[in-house]
Parts: structure tokens; C-alpha cells; sequence
């Protein structure tokens, strides 16, 4: 038999399992793969995308914000008519300040301002800036480090804070707010008072404000239209200038 006519019958001759290990056309492949679809598609219409809900679906909250009411504005930017009252935290030493007693003590008239008189009833400054860097110069204090410290010999230090230099006299913070929130100023200020070394002074101010006008004085240029509003402050409006018909 020759080698041509044995593959033929060869061919001819091989079992199921061999031709279904055969690799197909591709023509084959697409029709089955588009029966098995077919088979398996539904008539019914799909289902539109599902969106999950939001991991944390937003609370109606309960707290009043400031754009509820239609006559409050924001205590930074409030009128200069809106917080007459004015308090003082004054110095009465030559000291330095940290940056961490700062913060502390405004945390601390900040809770209490905000507890007896409002979020929106009150404006508080801090009037000193901390610009005073503060240095250390470690030294080894480990057993047998005396040979390794060099005393105060090239003693020039690492910064490790900063603190605000004041003066006698020098307001540490200011609080703004309403006359019948006086007492409470105060007393935020009192309690802030314990952040801080040395001696400090709470006291109330005759002037309008943020202001540098008297309180009478301030409610008569007012009338006479001298001043205007500007934020937080007033602007003085000189009667020289332009000419206006």
C-alpha cells in the first residue's frame, strides 16, 4: 500500500473522539458559540444598570446653619453694627507666648463662648503672632555621655517651637460680640487666662467694635454718614475728593 493511500484511509477512518480533538474552522466555532447564546438568552427585557445606594446616605441634620436665617451672617465677616461689645486680653508682662498655650487658651474661650452665647454671636482674635523661633541644644544624657558633651562650646541649637514676644499692655485676644453676652466674654477670657504664665488682665473696651472710634462718637459719624461699612471694620469717608451732582 503506498504512503499516499494510507493516510487517505487513515483519515477517513479515525474515530469520534480523534475528529472532535481536531482543531475546527472558525466559521464553525462562530455558529456554536451563537447557539449556545441562543440557548441561554432570555426573551425577557435586561434589568437597567443597578446602583448600589451610597455607603453613607446623608442625614437630615438637625442644626440650624447660618443661611437658614435670613438676618445672621457669618461671625468673621459680620457687621461692624452687628458686635458693639468689645473684651480684651491683655498682658501685664514681658514674656514670651508659645504657639501651644495660644492655641490652647483660644480652644479654650472658644468652647465656652460657644456653649453660653452661640457659634454665631461672637468674633474672637488672636492678636499676637508667633514669630519667635525657639531652639534646644540636646545633649547626650546616657551613662558614660560625659565624654561625648561639649557644654556650651558651638551651643547654637535645633528649632523645636515657636512663641509670640509681648509686651506690658499688649492684647493677647479680643472678642467681639453683643452687649448681652458681656458677662460671658469675660469669662471665656478668664478661663483663658490660666493657658498662659505671668499675669494678664481682662479688659473691656469704651470703642465700637474692632473699631478705633468711641462708642458715642463711632453712633454719631455714623449718623452723619462719615463712616461706612467695610466687613468687619469702618471706612472713613473724608468730604474732599471727587465731586458728585
Amino acid at each position: 500500500m503506498s504512503l499516499a493511500r494510507f493516510s487517505s484511509q487513515f483519515s477517513l477512518n479515525r474515530s469520534p473522539l480523534a475528529k472532535a480533538a481536531m482543531p475546527q474552522s472558525h466559521e464553525v466555532q462562530r455558529r456554536r458559540v451563537s447557539l449556545i447564546g441562543r440557548l441561554f438568552a432570555s426573551s425577557e427585557p435586561r434589568d437597567p444598570i443597578y446602583q448600589p445606594p451610597p455607603l453613607h446616605p446623608k442625614k437630615a441634620s438637625s442644626k440650624r446653619s447660618l443661611a437658614d436665617t435670613p438676618d445672621a451672617d457669618d461671625p468673621p465677616t459680620a457687621s461692624v453694627d452687628t458686635f458693639p461689645f468689645v473684651c480684651h486680653l491683655v498682658s501685664d508682662e514681658k514674656e514670651q507666648l508659645s504657639s501651644e498655650a495660644l492655641e490652647a487658651a483660644r480652644i479654650s474661650a472658644n468652647r465656652y463662648l460657644t456653649k453660653f452665647c452661640g457659634k454665631d454671636n461672637f468674633h474672637m482674635r488672636i492678636r499676637c503672632h508667633p514669630f519667635q523661633v525657639l531652639r534646644i541644644n540636646k545633649m547626650l544624657s546616657c551613662a558614660g555621655a560625659d565624654r561625648l558633651q561639649t557644654g556650651m562650646r558651638h551651643a547654637y541649637g535645633k528649632p523645636t517651637g515657636v512663641a509670640a514676644r509681648v509686651a506690658i499692655g499688649q492684647p493677647i485676644i479680643s472678642v467681639r460680640s453683643k452687649d448681652s453676652f458681656g458677662p460671658a466674654v469675660v469669662e471665656a477670657l478668664r478661663r483663658a487666662k490660666f493657658k498662659f504664665p505671668g499675669r494678664q488682665k481682662v479688659l473691656g473696651s469704651k470703642k465700637w467694635g474692632f473699631t478705633k472710634y468711641e462708642r458715642d462718637v463711632y453712633a454719631k459719624l455714623r449718623s452723619e454718614g462719615v463712616l461706612a461699612l467695610d466687613g468687619n471694620h469702618e471706612k472713613y469717608m473724608p468730604n474732599h475728593g471727587v465731586l458728585k451732582l
